[in-house]
């Protein structure tokens, strides 16, 4: 039985689901591994890329295919065969499933109401705009790994009864959810890099956490300060004395429901020793069932889960083909004479300043974001020829190294996701966003996460 109106089901609802089918292939895959589901598996991931080439922006698909033909060029000049190339097609695709998959999670939430208790709280607290900014980034620091980018749209939604100066917004929005790049769990960049690095998350989430916890401090010290130097940013538009949803019990069950979570993921991969990814892919599309069959609400479910595909179709073009395009490119990258050199010069910056090494990968990520690749290109180039034993690093430090990177680009690169959003929310410039407002707190966050990791590379690698 479909649950939305049949015109809102045609081609896109029909796309949407064979991308899901492409997910769950991966999940599929990994449970059994057979040579059946291997080909259906493959087949599956070439005709969801061809599909979304034709549907995906232009110029970043142009730039997917030249990605994709030079991977295969390359490939066959090395004398590698299909195999390679299967490889190169699903290599990034569990980091995809878990990008993709990872909104489900946030169903409940939205359902169950649990969100909009916030509000009551940031119509009683406004006039102090110290501690309104300190609870919107602490909600953009908590519910951040659960919804992702849509966290800020929701909150922008929950503040709409006030009239918020824009500055005010950018550094909120920026700045908190900078600190979710780093340790979510969650994150498609963190599954990423951990996954390359072949880190556990076990170890790599309380030094995220502490460096987030850091940051998220910094970031208000650094408005109170500011604060002082102008005008109150907050007033009430409508003048209500309190939200519609003022029960402390869904406040509550949000806490419980978000640290749940977070102990779950940590839980089961202690446990099982399953990848991460796999995990939080599973758990994105177990966890809204489970919910809505404790509270009967399964009709509703299924009908966010078919809204859910039909935006897969229109949301998820891009990041399918460049993903897979950048996956096979950096397989085929692999032992060839170019990254061999680069792999020379990375260990030479290592040997001379650890301290050097740090900068240099923070620039190059920073300043291949600043004029469009997305991260996932060039960190994926970057991380398939660092091997931290021959360098003698910890892979976990270099983890945290890459996910400092990545956060400070999100923020700073007019052309990310992240500062695009916040830029049409707040009708203000994207250099303007993260250069200008945010250029003080950004060069902390290099000066404290440089110090940070500087300081566990003495103690975990045993320089001293």
């Amino acid at each position: 039985m479909l649950l939305i109106p049949k015109a809102h089901l045609p081609k896109k609802l029909f796309y949407g689901k064979f991308i899901f089918l492409m997910c769950f292939l991966y999940i599929l895959s990994f449970i059994f591994e057979t040579m059946y589901i291997e080909i259906v598996y493959s087949t599956v991931i070439l005709l969801v890329f061809m599909i979304s080439l034709w549907k995906a922006n232009k110029i970043l698909s142009f730039f997917s295919v030249g990605m994709a033909i030079t991977g295969i060029i390359i490939i066959v000049l090395k004398g590698g065969g299909v195999e390679e190339l299967s490889t190169g097609i699903k290599v990034n695709i569990p980091i995809l499933t878990l990008m993709l998959l990872a909104p489900l999670i946030s169903i409940p939430f939205r359902l169950g109401g649990y969100l909009y208790p916030i509000q009551a709280y940031l119509i009683k607290i406004y006039k102090n705009s110290n501690k309104f900014f300190l609870l919107t980034t602490i909600f953009i620091f908590f519910i951040g790994p659960i919804m992702s980018l849509g966290v800020i749209k929701i909150l922008h939604d929950l503040i709409e009864d006030f009239k918020v100066n824009p500055e005010f917004l950018a550094k909120s929005y920026l700045g908190g959810y900078s600190t979710v790049v780093i340790w979510s769990p969650y994150h498609a960049s963190v599954a990423l890099v951990l996954y390359y690095l072949d880190v556990s998350i076990r170890e790599y989430f309380p030094l995220a956490l502490g460096l987030s916890l850091i940051l998220l401090v910094i970031l208000n010290g650094l408005y109170r300060i500011s604060k002082k130097k102008q005008p109150d940013d907050i007033t009430l538009i409508d003048h209500i004395e309190g939200s519609k949803h003022r029960s402390h019990h869904s406040l509550k069950r949000l806490l419980i429901l978000v640290f749940f979570l977070m102990g779950l993921i940590l839980s089961v991969e202690y446990v099982t020793k399953w990848p991460m990814v796999f995990i939080v892919s599973l758990t994105a599309i177990l966890f809204p069932l489970i919910w809505s069959l404790v509270k009967k609400r399964i009709e509703s479910t299924l009908i966010e889960f078919n809204k859910f595909s039909e935006n897969l179709a229109g949301k998820s073009n891009n990041e399918v083909v460049l993903f897979i395009s950048a996956g096979l490119l950096g397989t085929a990258l692999k032992d060839t004479w170019i990254l061999e050199r680069f792999h020379f010069l990375l260990g030479t910056i290592y040997e001379e300043s650890y301290f050097i090494f740090m900068l240099f990968i923070i620039f190059i990520i920073i300043l291949f974001t600043f004029i469009g690749i997305h991260q996932v290109v060039i960190v994926t180039a970057l991380l398939i020829q660092i091997d931290p034993e021959t360098m003698g690093t910890s892979s976990v430090l270099l983890a945290l190294l890459f996910m400092l990177a990545w956060s400070l680009s999100a923020v700073l690169s007019p052309v990310n996701p992240l500062n695009i959003i916040v830029s049409n929310l707040v009708n203000r410039r994207g250099i303007i966003l993260g250069a200008k407002l945010n250029g003080v707190y950004l060069f902390l966050m290099v000066l404290v996460g440089c110090a940070y990791i500087y300081i566990l590379h003495l103690f975990i690698d045993g320089v001293v």
